[in-house]
């Protein structure tokens, strides 16, 4: 059976941040796993569990050297997949009811993996850096201001290397002119070329409407190459397009005709049946639904401006909040509450 052990370290310090360096252990779990020589010795007499590691870590090496060598994509793609396959081994020791799983090891792994990352904090705080992520196998600091130039960094990876075993290699993951974290596993990066990465749930907002991906999207460029004005203008720019509306389609949330949806027990299906009504669908279609101000759900198509406005800025007010650990949440009036609304008989109009 599956235990309860604990897992890696993940860690994000809130803050905009300038010249980072992010590096990673290559191959963080599989390197445990093959330097410690893992696996159940009593489940486990012959090691399958650690000749698997060994052949397809070996299989990758061979793979990913031909790639580079011929560009062939059969051979990238075969390095990838081999990639895939010890990357999973660690979960195999954690998961339940398999041949040679075994629990004790994987909280093993995990905590060999812990102290690597450790020792690498504390090395880098030793240095004076600030760190500013930390997640698994990889940790990202920065000198502040300074830069740090690739022969700088070169030199850095060489010292974090000199304290571990030949097997434990840290490389160079990336150098960031600026680094936006708002929480563990959810930061922004951009690269001095001018490359963005958005990292974490929280943040790509997947799930949203897509104005809000776009004000998220948008709320981004402003903390990070604008000011504290600028986000507040922002806000108030899609307060007053919520107040205005002429076109529901941007502020229409995915559902998905599910048999939960066409069987409904609980409140949110019933909501999303009695919208479709006497529209013939199946399951598997996606449907884009509105709030209507009697809390009931509507489709685009029926939309008649009977949408509920104070829905809508709730929602943009909680897509903000997202980012309350990097700015003062105060500056964005909660607009929806009974006791805002009169605030917005003073909104200031923003094109």
């Amino acid at each position: 059976d599956a235990v309860k052990y604990e897992g890696a370290i993940s860690l994000g310090n809130p803050g905009l941040y300038k010249n980072v360096f992010k590096a990673d252990v290559e191959s963080l779990y599989p390197s445990i796993i093959l330097t410690n020589q893992i696996y159940d010795h009593l489940k486990d007499p012959n090691a399958h569990f650690l000749k698997i590691a060994e052949y397809f870590t070996a299989e990758r090496l061979k793979n990913k050297k031909l790639a580079k060598e011929t560009g062939n994509r059969f051979y990238k793609d075969l390095e990838q997949s081999q990639k895939i396959a010890i990357n999973s081994l660690y979960g195999f020791l954690g998961a339940s009811g398999l041949l040679y799983n075994s629990p004790a090891k994987a909280s093993f792994i995990t905590e060999q993996g812990r102290e690597i990352l450790t020792k690498a904090g504390t090395w880098a705080e030793s240095k004076d850096f600030c760190i500013v992520n930390a997640d698994t196998d990889s940790i990202s600091f920065t000198d502040n201001d300074r830069e740090l130039s690739e022969e700088r960094r070169k030199e850095l990876l060489a010292e974090i290397n000199a304290l571990y075993p030949s097997s434990i290699k840290w490389a160079d993951d990336g150098y960031f002119s600026r680094v936006l974290v708002v929480k563990a596993k959810n930061y922004y990066l951009e690269t001095p070329e001018g490359k963005k990465t958005i990292k974490g749930s929280a943040l790509k907002m997947t799930m949203k409407e897509l104005a809000l991906k776009e004000f998220g999207k948008d709320f981004i460029q402003t903390l990070v190459h604008g000011t504290t004005d600028d986000s507040v203008a922002l806000y108030h720019k899609y307060v007053n397009e919520i107040l205005g509306l002429t076109d529901i389609s941007r502020w229409c949330s995915k559902k998905t005709v599910t048999d939960s949806v066409l069987n409904p027990e609980r409140t949110n299906e019933q909501k999303v049946l009695d919208a479709i009504g006497e529209t013939d669908v199946q399951e598997g279609d996606k449907l884009r639904c509105y709030f209507k101000t009697d809390e009931s759900l509507g489709l685009e198509q029926n939309w008649q401006n009977d949408h509920d406005p104070y829905k809508l800025l709730e929602k943009l007010w909680k897509t903000t909040a997202v980012f309350s650990t990097v700015i003062d949440i105060n500056l964005f009036p909660k607009y929806h509450l009974k006791t805002r609304r009169k605030l917005l008989d003073n909104l200031p109009k923003i094109a």
